[in-house]
């Protein structure tokens, strides 16, 4: 063969090695990704409802609110899902709150349910509710706690 026919078959095999390398790295890469990305999605489930289609579930949830007067009220969650019916609203599992007060003793609330909502901070704790203030301690089934705000706000138009 010539030497100019040679050149140009090892080019030809050298540009289909080129196409197949960058294939397999650009999109067989991303397929595999796209395949533990959704197992991560998956392990993120709650098993018992993992049946449930269209159901989220959202892990190491926390929201913190404060007042004018520097008092805060912090709530965190295992587990949280957000109601279908109303967005505002959370269904909590695992849930542990604080009222950590500016010139009191703080407030510790446990229990193993909670609604709450995100919006007015109003939560109603289910199940095995546990208070405790220094050495005193409260238990019950069911808890619902509003937080006033002292402030008052005036709408502007």
């Amino acid at each position: 063969m010539e030497k100019k026919t040679l050149i140009q078959i090892f080019l030809l095999i050298f540009l289909a090695l080129l196409i197949f390398i960058t294939l397999n790295i650009f999109y067989v890469s991303d397929d595999v990704g796209s395949n533990s990305n959704k197992k991560m999605l998956n392990t993120n489930k709650i098993a018992s409802n993992q049946a449930d289609e269209g159901k989220d579930i959202i892990e190491n949830i926390k929201y913190i609110s404060n007042n004018t007067k520097g008092d805060i009220y912090e709530i965190l969650a295992d587990y949280g899902e957000v109601s279908v019916e109303n967005p505002d609203l959370m269904f909590l599992t695992n849930v542990k709150g604080n009222v950590l007060f500016e010139d009191q003793d703080n407030i510790h609330l446990k229990s193993k349910f909670a609604n709450f909502n995100t919006r007015t901070f109003e939560t109603t704790f289910i199940d095995k509710v546990k208070v405790s203030r220094k050495d005193e301690v409260i238990t019950a089934e069911k808890l619902y706690l509003i937080l006033e705000d002292s402030q008052k706000t005036s709408k502007k138009d």
